[in-house]
C-alpha cells in the first residue's frame, strides 16, 4: 500500500528521533533505528511530527509534555477482542456505565468488538505505578465483579495487544517552530471522548501539503515525517519532489 501511494518515498520502520536542531539552512535530526540499534544524523528542509499525543518531536523541539498536555483526570484501557462478548453475537455491543466509570464493547460489522474501559482518577501517576489490570480492577471495585464485567476484565488482561493511558488534551499557541511542524494529535488532540482525531489528522496533512509554498529550487535533502501510520507527507509541488523524502514509523512499545 505504501509503495503504491508514496511511490519513491523512503519508509523507515522502528526509527525514532533523539535530537532535532535547526540552523538557517536545514533541520538536523538524529535518528535511532531501534531494530538495528544504529544511529545516524541527517539534514532535512522540513520535519513533520505526527507522532501522537505524547509526541517525541514536540518534546524535542517545543519543550516538555507538561507545558502542553492538560489532564482530564481520566484513564482509558482498550483492546480488540478475539471474539464476541460472552452471551452476545459478534456484531453486538454493550455499555456498562455509572458515574465516574464505564465499560464499552464497541461493535463492528465484520470483526469482533473493541473493548474500552474509562474511569476517573484523582491521581494519574498512581495509576501507572502498578500493572494496568491491577489499576483497572481497583477502579471497578471494591464490590465483587459479576460474570459479565469479570469476563471483560479477564479478556483485557489476556489480550496480546492492549492500551493503557491517561486522557489529555493538547493545547499549543502555535504548531510550528522554524522548520518543524506538528499535525494531528501531537498538535491539537481533543481526546477520544470528542473523537475525530484521525479525520483531523488527515485534514491537517492535506492542508499542510496544500499550503507549502513552491520552493525556488530543488531541496537538497527533502522532508522527514516523524510519526505513525496516519501520516501524510506531501511534496512541495508537482514535478519538484524532494531529492529524498523519508517517512519514519516508531517501534511499538
Amino acid at each position: 500500500m505504501f509503495t503504491a501511494l508514496l511511490d519513491d518515498v523512503e519508509i523507515r520502520y522502528s526509527t525514532v528521533p533523539t535530537s532535532i536542531t535547526q540552523d538557517d539552512a536545514a533541520a538536523e535530526v538524529t535518528l535511532h533505528d531501534t531494530a538495528a540499534d544504529t544511529t545516524v544524523t541527517e539534514r532535512f528542509d522540513l520535519v513533520i511530527g505526527t507522532d501522537g499525543m505524547r509526541s517525541t518531536v514536540r518534546r524535542l523541539v517545543f519543550g516538555p509534555d507538561e507545558e502542553y498536555l492538560h489532564p482530564l483526570n481520566y484513564m482509558v484501557a482498550a483492546a480488540l477482542l478475539d471474539g464476541p462478548v460472552d452471551g452476545f453475537k459478534l456484531h453486538e455491543g454493550l455499555v456498562l456505565a455509572e458515574p465516574g466509570r464505564s465499560v464499552w464493547a464497541l461493535p463492528s460489522a465484520d470483526h469482533a468488538p473493541s473493548l474500552l474501559f474509562s474511569y476517573r482518577t484523582a491521581d494519574i501517576d498512581a495509576e501507572f505505578r502498578r500493572p494496568p489490570i491491577e489499576s483497572i480492577r481497583a477502579a471497578y471495585g471494591p464490590e465483587p465483579t459479576g460474570p459479565l464485567l469479570e469476563g471483560l476484565l479477564t479478556r483485557y488482561e489476556q489480550a496480546p495487544d492492549a492500551l493503557f493511558d491517561s486522557v489529555h488534551q493538547v493545547k499549543m499557541p502555535r504548531w510550528h517552530r522554524g522548520r518543524v511542524v506538528l499535525i494531528g494529535d501531537s498538535a491539537w488532540c481533543v481526546t477520544l471522548y470528542a473523537g475525530m482525531g484521525a479525520s483531523k489528522g488527515m485534514a491537517g496533512g492535506e492542508l499542510l501539503g496544500t499550503m507549502l509554498p513552491t520552493p525556488p529550487r530543488r531541496p537538497a535533502r527533502g522532508v522527514a515525517g516523524l510519526g505513525g501510520a496516519d501520516e501524510a507527507v506531501h511534496p512541495p509541488a508537482a514535478g519538484k519532489r524532494p531529492a529524498r523524502t523519508a517517512c519514519l514509523h516508531p517501534a511499538r512499545p
